[in-house]
């Protein structure tokens, strides 16, 4: 008797099956760009993220960007996030491993009283009030161009100096001109030209960034471990 074969079966895998599917397909879409290899795993994971190889293309990083980021994280940095909506793609396994705690700027108590008394976003207000937090903090905007503004009044007064910047706004209102100013910025950012973006290529950013902290962190712990033998 011959088996019906369900779709799941057809088309799906083991974790491990898809995730490997994913990225050889992901690499195959990937333009040339000249990126480093950390570069290039922020790159793949966007694609991933989004099915869109474009968006690679329009992806900019200060040179630094990466390594200030994956050393910020390694000394388990807050991450400030501006909404909820990026807050939630985050790998909720990698941020315990890493012992790094999210901090979602909009949700903060007085976000809305703040937001109303300046006749603000909610986004904008919470990031004002997250100040304290983002002291060598990774920044993240994925959803809120006004956040990200804010941030950058805070960098430009000396108010708010975080470790990096993913910077990467969806918006046809002031997000292009958003992810231009933090491109003039002399602090290590990571942005995507023009008006796209969003949530799950924030995330996409942060989750590869968290993988590649977590890889170096256990590394050097082999090699601790085997000194020690």
């Amino acid at each position: 008797m011959k088996l019906h074969v369900g779709l799941l079966e057809r088309y799906g895998g083991t974790p491990e099956e898809i995730e490997a599917r994913g990225l050889a397909a992901a690499r195959a879409l990937l333009p040339p760009m000249g990126l480093s290899p950390e570069q290039e795993t922020v790159a793949l994971a966007v694609v991933r993220a989004t099915a869109d190889p474009t968006l690679a293309g329009l992806l900019r990083f200060h040179p630094r960007a990466v390594e200030e980021a994956v050393a910020a994280l390694q000394r388990r940095a807050t991450i400030v996030v501006d909404s909820n909506v990026t807050a939630a793609g985050l790998d909720s396994r990698l941020l315990t491993r890493l012992g790094c705690p999210p901090l979602v700027a909009i949700s903060l108590p007085d976000a809305a009283q703040e937001a109303a008394h300046r006749r603000i976003t909610r986004s904008a207000a919470g990031m004002l009030l997250a100040r304290d937090a983002l002291q060598g903090a990774l920044a993240v905007v994925g959803t809120a161009p006004t956040a990200l503004l804010a941030l950058l009044d805070m960098v430009d007064s000396g108010e708010a100096r975080p470790a990096a910047v993913v910077g990467v706004p969806v918006g046809l209102v002031a997000a292009p001109e958003a992810k231009e100013e933090l491109q003039r910025r002399p602090l290590p950012w990571i942005a995507l030209e023009g008006p796209r973006g969003g949530a799950a290529v924030a995330a996409a950013i942060v989750n590869a960034i968290m993988g590649i902290a977590c890889r170096r962190s256990e590394a050097r712990e082999e090699a601790k471990g085997g000194d020690e033998q």
